[in-house]
């Protein structure tokens, strides 16, 4: 599969936000090591463990290390400013990833297609993770893949998206359930 993974949050009929998830990086200054800008980039008060915090604080540990090793790099390299250097494949806010709202910009065809997954899984609120290759289209049939339909869809990382707005989710949820 081709393109960028994003989170489409689907509560009933409507997709109430939209997330790019971004896997755990860091962008270089020209002036620090990586490990100083990951421990910089955990300062973020929105950052924390176990959940307790909208995002994850991004490790130091084996997984990250080898990725950094399997591109010839290592925590004390100092990365030219500008320059975005990913500890991780994977782009889950739960292991140092960054969420990006993308919620304005995200065509309706796209979450069109989220809406209709939902009903197809007989899901009231889930999350629809798909890559997209390009939000400069419209939907077709070969530009786009569902990954994933979430039922556990981390309803937090919308309201205290990484960059981006508040999208209400725990308002909108609550008026799903309760009117």
């Amino acid at each position: 599969m081709t393109g960028k993974e994003y989170r489409f949050l689907v509560m009933g009929e409507q997709v109430v936000g939209v997330l790019h998830r971004v896997p755990a990086n860091v962008v270089g200054d020209g002036i620090h090591t990586i490990e100083q800008l990951v421990h910089e980039k955990n300062k973020d008060p929105l950052r924390g463990k176990g959940y307790k915090t909208p995002l994850e604080k991004i490790q130091l540990g084996e997984v990250e290390e080898m990725f950094l090793k399997n591109h010839a790099m290592g925590w004390n390299d100092i990365p030219h400013s500008g320059v975005v250097i990913y500890l991780r494949e994977n782009s889950n806010i739960s292991t140092g990833g960054d969420s990006i709202d993308f919620t304005d910009e995200m065509p309706n065809s796209y979450k069109e297609l989220a809406i209709q997954s939902a009903k197809a899984a007989g899901a009231t609120i889930c999350g629809v993770d798909m890559m997209i290759d390009s939000l400069e289209e419209e939907a077709t049939d070969t530009n786009y893949s569902i990954i994933e339909i979430n039922f556990n869809p981390a309803i937090h990382i919308h309201c205290y998206p990484h960059i981006g707005k508040n999208r209400k989710a725990n308002e909108k949820i609550l008026d799903l359930l309760f009117g």
